[in-house]
């Protein structure tokens, strides 16, 4: 007899051997082992076809996914509802994340650590088996089978990179390790800290860029592969690079290891890193949705712009007004302000008519604003440090689209590349304000907002516009009063009004590296009780104020 026992987790495998015959160890073919799923050249490119989008479905394509959690903890969005765990998240003070068994969001926090590590173990399958003997995708046509490896690794690279992002631990992945049947061992996959799996999703990155450019012929990528986009070699180098340059930012922890990142190479990735949006073509039917719009843009209870972040844009009155109210006894007022993302006029009824909201509803933006002033009809009630009037709905047409959620939305955006290299440019020892500025002042002017070129000249110097200013941040020590932001805010509120609502999780990777999550926000998520379970150890919490990972008190007092 010769008799597997397989134990699946999220992470690896474990495989425990034990011999002697048994008569009725029969092969199940409707289990088949890794080498023959991966046994001919087009099964191979068909797994590494469908591995970006893999990585996709288990981050941002919709349901109970981490990314809704991460949204309303940056305070880019707020819902009391219990929904998803936004309630829970976005509650303040903050709570830890709990991971204990049977906690209320156990689903959306097991799901992105599972599907990522399915997903990258499916990749380095793939790219194990493009290795074997006999096996040969240029077959399947000149250039295919670099074209196949250089997308496979790039996938890895995301997977990997997405769970250093959100998670404290995951499994470093690679093609060399993969298991195939007939392994006569005991093993099981070790956990690693999130910088060691950052490490090797930057390696695997590189590594899709090297075997792209030593073999090129099987370019551009199939349309499918990452939705709507035929990218051709040197683009695809681009993508990745703007993975590269968004991972290095974004796997700090706090502010302390914000100012350590390396950010010349941050720069030089982001500097070659996209030249324009790059859009996936939505079609949920096919296996590429958005969480976030498909919650949010329900609108109701299910969400609206919590004044904590989005009111810096009103005028200075208005605001320090706010601000001076006990914290949970505050009212929503009117933003106004030059800002052209925001809905315009100097009544609430002229911004409804702008927003173009009607009693029961309202019609996507057709003025380049992403902000829309609801009618008091839809209002509903929310926390008082929340309170606002406001939704964000620049992707309503998405969200309306039949059937709901098809056509083009931003993953990677060129202003996200922008302003990682304008916060480079004013974070190294060669402090370059003038190309700072000239970066921040691209979405900036577009709105509206005063040039901050040839005016803004140190990193104190507040930004022009007087009692219109923008942003406005609470101003310390007791943060019950309005002033205008310093040159780094500036560059701060381009990213949070360009990146709402695009990405994974932008807001909170954001907002953890420049300190301005609530005190007590989980600065990641543990490694889910369901898999220490099944390695038979210890499972913990993470998060809260004053407890391990929990964020310090923010930058703006809250």
């Amino acid at each position: 007899m010769r008799k597997l026992l397989y134990a699946v987790t999220g992470l690896g495998l474990l495989v425990v051997a034990a011999s002697c015959k048994d008569p009725l160890n029969v092969h199940n073919s409707n289990n088949p082992d890794v080498t023959q799923v991966l046994g001919r050249p087009s099964d191979i490119e068909t797994v590494i076809g469908n591995a970006y989008v893999n990585v996709h479905q288990n981050t941002l394509h919709g349901g109970d996914n981490i990314v809704v959690q991460l949204t309303v903890m940056a305070l880019e969005s707020y819902s009391g509802l219990a929904n998803f765990g936004m309630g829970p998240r976005v509650a303040l003070p903050r709570n830890p994340i709990s991971n204990q068994r049977g906690n209320a969001v156990l689903a959306g926090n097991y799901r992105d650590w599972s599907g990522l590590s399915r997903a990258a173990r499916a990749a380095a399958n793939a790219l194990a088996a493009a290795k074997r003997p006999g096996i040969d995708l240029n077959l399947l046509g000149a250039g295919r089978s670099g074209r196949a490896r250089s997308f496979g690794f790039f996938a890895l690279g995301v997977a990997l990179g997405d769970l250093a992002l959100v998670y404290d631990s995951a499994t470093v992945i690679s093609p060399y390790d993969t298991l195939s049947s007939g392994i006569n061992k005991s093993w099981v996959a070790p956990l690693a800290l999130h910088d060691s799996v950052m490490r090797t999703a930057l390696r695997m990155l590189a590594a899709a860029i090297a075997i792209s450019t030593a073999d090129a012929a099987g370019f551009p990528l199939p349309a499918t592969w990452i939705n709507g986009n035929a990218l051709t070699q040197p683009n695809f180098v681009r993508v990745i690079r703007s993975y590269k340059a968004r991972f290095r930012a974004n796997v700090a922890r706090t502010p302390a290891e914000g100012a350590a990142v390396d950010w010349a190479s941050v720069i030089a990735d982001a500097q070659n890193g996209v030249t324009a949006d790059l859009n996936l073509s939505l079609s949920p039917s096919a296996g590429w949705d958005d969480g976030v719009i498909a919650n949010f843009y329900q609108f109701d209870t299910w969400h609206s712009l919590p004044c904590l972040m989005w009111c810096m844009a009103a005028d200075s009155a208005a605001y320090s007004t706010w601000l001076a109210q006990p914290f949970n006894s505050r009212t929503p007022f009117l933003i106004i302000t030059p800002d052209l993302r925001f809905p315009q006029g100097a009544t609430r009824a002229a911004q409804n008519t702008y927003s173009n909201c009607g009693a029961s509803t309202c019609s996507p933006p057709d003025k380049g604003n992403y902000i829309r002033n609801r009618t008091p009809g839809l209002d509903r009630p929310v926390d008082a440090w929340a309170a606002s009037n406001y939704d964000h709905y620049r992707f309503q047409a998405l969200a309306n689209a039949s059937p709901a959620r098809t056509g083009n939305w931003p993953t990677i955006t060129l202003a996200e590349m922008n302003m990682l290299i304008a916060e480079g440019k004013l974070r190294t020892a060669t402090l370059d304000i003038a190309g700072a500025t000239a970066l921040i002042d691209v979405s900036r002017t577009r709105n509206n907002l005063p040039a901050l070129s040839g005016v803004v000249t140190s990193l104190t110097q507040i930004v022009p516009g007087g009692t219109a200013c923008v942003p406005k941040v609470p101003a310390p020590p007791t943060y019950d009063k309005a002033k205008c932001g310093t040159l780094f805010e500036a560059m701060k509120w381009e990213k949070r009004m360009e990146t709402a609502y695009t990405g994974y999780g932008q807001w909170y990777f954001d907002g953890r590296r420049w300190g301005d999550l609530a005190e007590g926000t989980a600065l990641e998520f543990p490694v889910p009780y369901q898999e220490m379970d099944a390695r038979t150890r210890p499972f913990y919490d993470l998060g809260g104020v004053g407890r391990p990972d929990g964020a310090a008190k923010g930058t703006y007092g809250f």
